[in-house]
């Protein structure tokens, strides 16, 4: 935290205490006790981000900027760690965190989310959805160049989607429900019939299945188009897989001894580069990253909890150090063959029972931020009706529904896969904190065969805990009026059935940032699922550096030209 973010706390804290004299003695002994406690036992192990700063994300640890020393040519240079970059960094092929990270920084989408989880146009001038969500319009920017001085086109927008209609799993994804994608893929002409270039810099596309996910090709990532596609579409893409040209600020250039990679300034950019003029994606083994974090030789890393590398990068003075939510959601989902659990008010109570921050801000920070909608929380998808702790609220759903339903306590049910011991501590979270409101939690430890047997064949338990992805797109939240995985845990609700319609058929964002909005405050009233958690690694930056954005949503920092180093 920023040492005035931290003065402006310290001071709102005070002036709270002067509001409340009668505090002020409990207050102040409470200060004496954690200073007692932090000097004698040394500060706790807690890795969770405070608030969401300008780069996107929320800060875990400052760096020190003194701790770094570079001279000039290597200020000139953002020196990125990766273990899996493999080279394959077409965007149509990129898989590995790595590659994606790497293709990032070289294309650019037609759209991009912000940290709200709403697209903005980057070389997408304007967009048009059509009422029914049979056509799409994409306009281009003008003025756009390749790294090679090509001018974009809408035929290089249309060669890219194209070319995700044959990488995506076959029915799977909304460049699936493009018109004309089987054949296509089968060999069938040089783009999909349902693709069109209108003019310049218009493409058209018609889906046979109109969905909200189709949306989701506006992140498309633009590259150039070959110039001969007579070989056929898919051995030229193929042999576009660890290369391609993008309007990116960077372009890949060609290392002789085979060391990593690296990206130079795009001449053509038609923005302005400020102080990284070059970046070098490198890989070391694990022996090597503490010579190599010693010596300064990386500016950016992903690593997670698991990671040996993990108290490395918490040690390094010069690294500030953040926190970047995963797509995932840790969920408990309840058997609605208990009567009890049937209930919405008994749903909501237990939800609202939970103190998240006890785990995901205590023991388990360092694996989980906590959920308290099913949808990431401050975005576009999460609503105004969470299920954030409120034990008095709780106590009161409860009072009521027993009031109407009768006595509405007793024991549950809830078996756990032995030897997942995030799974355990977040077992033993909700037992606690469901005592509270009257329930008795019973966990039990099982190896897999009796998991599945207990589980999915005898079907035998109350609450069961388990975890999703996927959950800023539509497609995700069918699943909520739908039993998982066989097992009887669909809550049944018209309001959520509702809504879920209206989500299915909201095709252009501005209808579908309503109809999520409706979605989610009927999920966080009906309950299908509990969130609880969310998975997410960490991100070490070079304190020297200032002026990066990347959200929850990016594979990397998507504005490396305004970098500035200090």
């Amino acid at each position: 935290m920023k040492n005035n973010q931290l003065k402006e706390r310290m001071a709102a804290f005070a002036a709270s205490v002067r509001k409340k004299p009668y505090a002020t003695a409990i207050a102040a002994a409470a200060v004496v006790l954690a200073a007692v406690l932090f000097f004698v036992m040394g500060p706790p192990r807690i890795f969770s981000g405070i608030f969401r700063d300008q780069t996107g994300l929320a800060m875990v640890q400052e760096g020190r900027e003194s701790a770094v020393q570079k001279d000039e040519e290597r200020r000139q240079v953002l020196r990125v760690y990766t273990n899996d970059a493999t080279g394959v960094i077409n965007p149509a092929y990129a898989s590995s965190a790595g590659d994606r990270a790497v293709s990032a920084v070289i294309y650019e989408p037609l759209m991009r989310k912000n940290v709200d989880g709403k697209l903005e146009p980057v070389l997408a001038r304007q967009v048009r959805m059509a009422g029914d969500g049979a056509t799409c319009t994409i306009q281009l920017k003008k003025n756009v160049r390749f790294s090679d001085g090509q001018a974009l086109t809408a035929r290089d927008a249309a060669f890219s989607i194209a070319a995700m209609c044959v990488t995506e799993e076959e029915g799977s994804g909304p460049y699936g429900n493009i018109q004309g994608v089987r054949a296509f893929r089968e060999g069938a002409g040089e783009l999909p019939e349902g693709i069109r270039v209108t003019d310049e810099l218009t493409v058209e596309l018609a889906f046979e299945t109109p969905s909200p996910d189709n949306l989701r090709i506006l992140e498309t990532k633009i590259q150039e188009r070959p110039e001969n596609l007579t070989s056929g579409f898919l051995p030229v893409l193929q042999q576009l897989s660890m290369d391609g040209t993008g309007t990116g600020a960077y372009q890949k250039v060609r290392i002789r001894d085979g060391s990593g990679i690296r990206l130079e300034a795009n001449e053509f950019y038609r923005g302005k580069i400020r102080d990284i003029k070059a970046v070098e994606f490198v890989t070391y083994g694990t022996y090597e990253m503490g010579a190599v974090i010693d010596e300064q030789r990386i500016d950016a890393a992903f690593f997670s909890a698991e990671s040996a590398l993990f108290d490395r990068f918490f040690s390094a003075k010069q690294f500030t150090i953040y926190e970047k939510p995963g797509a995932g959601l840790y969920y408990m989902a309840l058997n609605r063959n208990n009567r009890q659990l049937y209930i919405p008010a008994v749903r909501r109570a237990i939800a609202l029972s939970i103190d998240r921050d006890r785990f995901a801000g205590g023991n388990l920070s360092a694996y989980m931020v906590k959920a308290e909608a099913i949808g990431p929380e401050d975005s576009i998808y999460a609503g105004s009706v969470n299920m954030a702790l409120n034990k008095e609220e709780a106590k009161k759903l409860m009072e009521e529904a027993g009031g109407k339903y009768g006595s509405l306590k007793g024991r549950l049910r809830l078996p756990v896969l032995a030897g997942s011991k995030n799974q355990e501590a977040l077992a033993k979270a909700v037992k606690s904190d469901l005592k509270d409101i009257g329930f008795d939690v019973d966990i039990e430890l099982l190896d897999q065969a009796a998991y599945l047997q207990q589980v999915y064949m005898l079907q035998d338990f109350d609450l069961i805990l388990s975890g999703t992805g996927g959950w800023d797109y539509p497609s995700a939240w069918d699943g909520l009026a739908e039993d998982m995985q066989g097992l009887p845990t669909a809550c049944n609700s018209n309001e959520l059935n509702e809504a879920l319609g209206e989500l299915n058929t909201a095709y252009s964002e501005k209808a579908l940032t309503a109809a999520w909005k409706k979605a989610a405050d009927a999920a966080g009233r009906q309950v299908p699922v509990i969130p609880l958690a969310r998975p997410k690694q960490f991100l070490a930056v070079s304190a020297d550096l200032s002026g990066y954005r990347i959200t929850r949503y990016d594979d990397f920092f998507v504005n490396i030209q305004d970098i500035r180093v200090k």
